[in-house]
């Protein structure tokens, strides 16, 4: 009988957990509904007064008060700067949530929450608002998680281009992913600039650059890139032909002769990759890599010599 009656109270005690979780789940449920019919119920009322304040400057809708105003205010700011914004655009965005909710995002960035956090550094990034680059010391970045780092980064890169600098070279947790990550979020003219700063950055973070910079439009890149072909370091010589050969085209041939003699194989391997680049310049070469003793060598020149159509024919000087 006392075993039953234990048995009997554990099932009952699993029953009312079950109600708790239950009753929980439902009132989430229905207050995440509430609030996601109250935010698209704002949108479709107001994105077109919006729409006409931000592309025309006519007057905005009321400042929001509610939570579900704030929340959709954001989402149709979001919507067009992702798919059509302009200059104009991004400063009448600007303007407005600097005036109506600067309140908020003192708050939000300083929030316990990580959620809360990023969703505020998101804004304050992606809609240039000015007023918090000293809002966190150099030991709170330091903690960041990588959402964080790469949001106020960004930020920073936007406001204060000095501490934005002084913290990319000198932070010591960023890896070549983190980096990279970073300088995606910069403009061609800065990822220009930093061409200035190559050697004082850390190696990942030469080597996360030199694989962003050849997307940029600029003919001083490949003349730059050039001149990393002697460098110290294996990784940054690779990473420098690597972005040559992404572009497109050489300047200077007589600079990538002693890379067929190279004692590194990876070196002689690329340096086959890029001939085709400069026409027959170097077929010679070339045809030299075919007796490489490397496979991968042999193989690359094999095929870019392929390439040229001119693999069996037997060049002489």
């Amino acid at each position: 009988m006392e075993l039953i009656y234990i048995l009997n109270i554990v099932i009952l005690v699993l029953f009312l957990i079950i109600i708790v979780i239950a009753t929980t789940y439902i009132r989430h449920y229905n207050k995440h509904t509430r609030l996601k019919n109250a935010i698209n119920s704002y949108k479709r009322e107001h994105f077109y007064a919006w729409f006409d304040y931000l592309y025309k400057g006519t007057e905005h809708p009321p400042p929001f008060k509610a939570y579900h105003e704030r929340r959709a205010t954001i989402e149709i700011f979001f919507a067009i700067v992702r798919n059509a914004t302009t200059e104009q655009i991004d400063v009448r965005i600007s303007k407005f949530l600097s005036e109506n909710n600067m309140s908020h995002y003192h708050k939000a960035l300083k929030s316990p929450h990580w959620a809360v956090r990023v969703d505020a550094l998101s804004e304050i990034s992606t809609f240039k608002i000015d007023g918090y680059i000293q809002v966190y010391t150099d030991k709170q970045i330091e903690k960041f998680s990588l959402e964080e780092t790469v949001l106020y980064f960004t930020y920073l890169s936007i406001f204060d281009k000095n501490r934005f600098e002084n913290l990319l070279f000198t932070t010591k947790r960023l890896n070549e992913f983190e980096s990279k990550m970073i300088l995606n979020q910069l403009d061609d003219q800065y990822l220009l600039d930093l061409k200035e700063t190559f050697n004082t950055m850390s190696v990942d973070l030469q080597k996360a650059y030199l694989d962003i910079i050849p997307h940029v439009r600029d003919e001083s890149i490949v003349r730059w890139l050039e001149t990393l072909i002697i460098h110290d370091n294996l990784e940054i010589r690779i990473r420098a032909l690597k972005g040559i050969h992404k572009i497109g085209y050489i300047e200077n041939e007589r600079k990538y002769l002693p890379l067929f003699k190279a004692d590194e194989w990876q070196l002689r391997m690329f340096a086959c990759r890029i001939a085709p680049l400069a026409g027959e310049y170097f077929l010679k070469n070339l045809n030299e890599c075919l007796n490489d003793e490397v496979k991968l060598v042999r193989l690359e020149a094999k095929h870019q010599l392929n390439r040229l159509s001119i693999y069996h024919v037997v060049y002489s000087y």
